[in-house]
């Protein structure tokens, strides 16, 4: 499709059809691409999650019934079901081939701000502003699990590819990885000078790769050494590191 751009991005010309739902217009509030790439989904500030053609602009399906608007849209590994975050505080499930809802994921105290897929389509891994991550059974909507060790917001979450590592962002600025088994807190690979505000796996899981509002992207590796970690923090510390120092240089906390 070509495109067209004059001094920079701020003059991207694109011809392309514009989905534009009803209503005032307005930027939505995400939007994703289908596995195959023949869909695209889309959160909106009123609750609703639509469904497009990308070839033609129509709207195929509108989904409705979070109260607040829809930040996060995620696609299922097969591309039949979407699940899509709001501020109203849920995770709504929705079967996109029959357009109608699954379940409602509730159990949060504060805005949901990402969610994932497990590879398997199994379970739902959701952040959230109040300061922790969830695991769910996305089959019954039970609350399987609630991840607790951010310092803050969490505003970001990913499944690994061979679906046994959960990792995880926040406003405390840490990258913390977990068992998708036993849910424990395995590590803390990594540590931004702001808010973490997105986490990826690379596609073979051996590195993450993270936004922050520091203003950088970082790729860490997934499995650290702590044992260098360790042996530069204690050239540069002469003394017993507090808990905050060892999250600071991104070391295990003493035993």
């Amino acid at each position: 499709m070509p495109v067209v751009e004059r001094r920079g991005h701020r003059e991207l010309v694109h011809r392309a059809h514009a989905l534009r739902p009803p209503g005032p217009l307005r930027e939505p509030a995400d939007e994703s691409w289908s596995p195959e790439g023949s869909r695209i989904a889309t959160g909106d500030h009123d609750g609703t999650v639509r469904v497009w053609a990308p070839r033609t602009g129509t709207e195929l399906i509108s989904l409705t019934g979070h109260q607040d608007w829809v930040g996060r849209i995620a696609w299922a590994p097969s591309g039949r079901f979407l699940a899509s975050a709001s501020d109203d505080r849920t995770c709504r499930l929705w079967d996109v081939a029959e357009s109608r809802q699954l379940t409602v994921l509730r159990g949060h105290d504060n805005y949901v701000d990402d969610i994932a897929w497990s590879p398997d389509e199994g379970r739902i891994a959701t952040a959230s502003g109040d300061w922790t991550a969830a695991v769910w059974d996305a089959v019954t909507g039970r609350r399987i699990e609630v991840l607790k060790g951010h310092e803050g917001r969490v505003r970001a979450v990913d499944w690994s590819p061979d679906g046994r590592l959960i990792a995880t962002g926040s406003d405390d600025r840490t990258v913390r990885i977990w068992s998708s088994d036993t849910f424990e807190e395995i590590s803390i690979v990594g540590v931004h000078q702001d808010k973490v505000a997105s986490v990826a796996w690379s596609r073979d899981g051996t590195r993450l790769l993270t936004a922050s509002f520091d203003g950088t992207s970082r790729v860490w590796p997934a499995d650290p050494d702590f044992d260098r970690l360790e042996a530069g923090a204690r050239g540069r510390v002469f003394r017993v590191l507090s808990e905050d120092e060892r999250r600071h240089h991104m070391l295990p906390l003493a035993p």
